[in-house]
């Protein structure tokens, strides 16, 4: 099976448009650890950590905005 970063990208979109952490977060590993500069400097570990940051994310930030999506490359 191959990955698709496009399927990949539009699956995420569709969560977080929908609010579904539970979704959101099964695309993480169980080991995950996430750097953020949201806010100042972050490192969120664990599922538990993770939904905290996700409920607070999606609570401040509704996707309102996101839509049409389209992939940009850049290279030579």
């Amino acid at each position: 099976m191959s990955f698709d970063p496009m399927a990949a990208a539009i699956d995420w979109l569709d969560a977080y448009r929908a609010g579904d952490i539970d979704a959101i977060l099964k695309m993480y590993a169980d080991d995950a650890v996430v750097h953020c500069g949201c806010g100042g400097t972050k490192t969120i570990t664990g599922k538990d950590g993770l939904r905290a940051y996700w409920f607070d994310r999606l609570r401040k930030y509704p996707a309102f905005d996101l839509y049409n999506l389209q992939p940009t490359y850049v290279g030579t």
